[in-house]
């Protein structure tokens, strides 16, 4: 079950999980304008294009409120891969689709399984590097190690990453600093658990690392927990 959440689109049926623009769209494209070539008009014929309820794919779209908009029953029989015959639920109008449906789902032919991992999207999170302006990370009780950047200006064309208390006698390695932010905005999740779980550590995190962000005059903040 993928639902549209704030723009965003995820796995409703795996606990929220944030799904793949790409394949979203490219889903989205393949049913926009769908048209279709009438091929059959009887139940009785359901079985020679394998098109029966319980031998079928079946996609349903919900729009506001979970309004049925549409349900269609997609056969995995296909003309050169590049078609599919479906019809709508409760019809008996056999249409073959000008493009291959199930293939924008991830489902080749009825032998391969439907898997949400192909439509998750394991990045913890989309991250400007540029927008980054504070760094602070905590381990534990311990004092937390803090760093400012500071905005380029005339004087000083480049924007420079210092600690906050200011070192003078030590000033971070402004590569080692956008290495990090790099590999930071690279993350990615192996799996997604249930949030409703406290066996996580997270009551008492061992870590905790926040991003302050500024972007278009807008501030905003990531915070990432490390549980215990």
């Amino acid at each position: 079950i993928l639902s549209k959440r704030d723009g965003q689109w995820v796995l409703e049926s795996r606990l929220g999980l944030k799904a793949k623009k790409e394949v979203m769209d490219n889903l989205l494209s393949n049913l926009k304008n769908l048209k279709g070539e009438l091929r059959a008009d009887s139940k009785s014929v359901f079985g020679d294009f394998q098109i029966q309820d319980n031998q079928s794919a079946h996609l349903i779209l919900s729009g506001v409120g979970n309004k049925l908009l549409t349900h269609l029953v997609i056969s995995f029989k296909s003309l050169n891969g590049k078609q599919n015959f479906v019809r709508v639920f409760d019809s008996n109008k056999i249409m073959l689709a000008d493009r291959n449906i199930l293939s924008a789902i991830g489902l080749l032919d009825k032998t391969v399984n439907l898997d949400g991992n192909y439509f998750a999207d394991y990045g913890i999170f989309s991250l400007d590097l540029n927008s980054v302006n504070k760094i602070e990370f905590r381990a534990g009780k311990n004092r937390p190690l803090v760093l400012i950047k500071a905005a380029a200006s005339d004087k000083n064309p480049a924007s420079v990453w210092n600690f906050e208390p200011v070192n003078k006698k030590s000033l971070p390695d402004l590569a080692k600093v956008n290495e990090y932010l790099q590999n930071v905005a690279g993350f990615y999740a192996q799996d997604i658990l249930d949030p409703a779980l406290k066996s996580y550590g997270l009551e008492f995190p061992a870590k905790v690392l926040k991003l302050s962000l500024l972007k278009d005059n807008q501030p905003g903040q990531i915070q990432i927990e490390v549980g215990s």
